[in-house]
């Protein structure tokens, strides 16, 4: 989706597009998760049976629509040199993308109340219901943002060593 948007409209739309595209993916699972909850079905296997069927799906749909070249984005065609170690940019801007993230969900997870509510829901369901956290929204909220964290994930890996379509298909 990235590329295929970026190609015609510019690099910026088709990082948009990527993002878009990983999010539209969480929302997805996000709501099969809930709709499996509604039904009285929590069992993590069945949500995660779940996840595998939805994720074949997805990748079956981008197959029909986009077949199954696959490809790599041209990104810097000259390398840093530093002491006598050839570094590439891209691996750069990944590593510093990847600190800021990990450095970014620890204070999120553990410095605010969001966090606070999400680890609540993770370890005792029933008891953050009782406290007040609306754990349903809470659980949806962090498909969303792992989908967010895949993406961003996806878009530095496209970049990095391209992209093949196939990928998931022996799963």
């Amino acid at each position: 989706v990235a590329v295929t948007a970026g190609g015609s409209m510019g690099l910026a739309a088709g990082l948009a597009a990527g993002m878009g595209a990983a999010l539209v993916a969480a929302a997805l699972m996000a709501a099969t998760f809930v709709l499996l909850k509604r039904r009285g079905n929590e069992d993590p296997i069945t949500v995660a049976l779940a996840s595998f069927g939805l994720a074949v799906a997805i990748a079956s749909l981008v197959l029909w629509t986009w077949g199954t070249n696959a490809f790599v984005l041209p990104t810097f065609t000259s390398f840093w040199d530093l002491a006598g170690i050839r570094l590439n940019p891209q691996g750069i801007i990944n590593l510093a993308t990847s600190l800021s993230m990990v450095l970014a969900l620890y204070v999120v997870l553990y410095r605010t109340d969001l966090g606070r509510m999400m680890r609540a829901a993770a370890v005792n369901p029933r008891g953050a219901a009782l406290a007040g956290i609306a754990v349903t929204r809470v659980q949806c909220g962090a498909f969303l943002a792992g989908g967010a964290l895949a993406g961003l994930a996806g878009l530095l890996i496209v970049f990095s060593s391209g992209l093949d379509y196939t990928i998931p298909l022996p799963l």
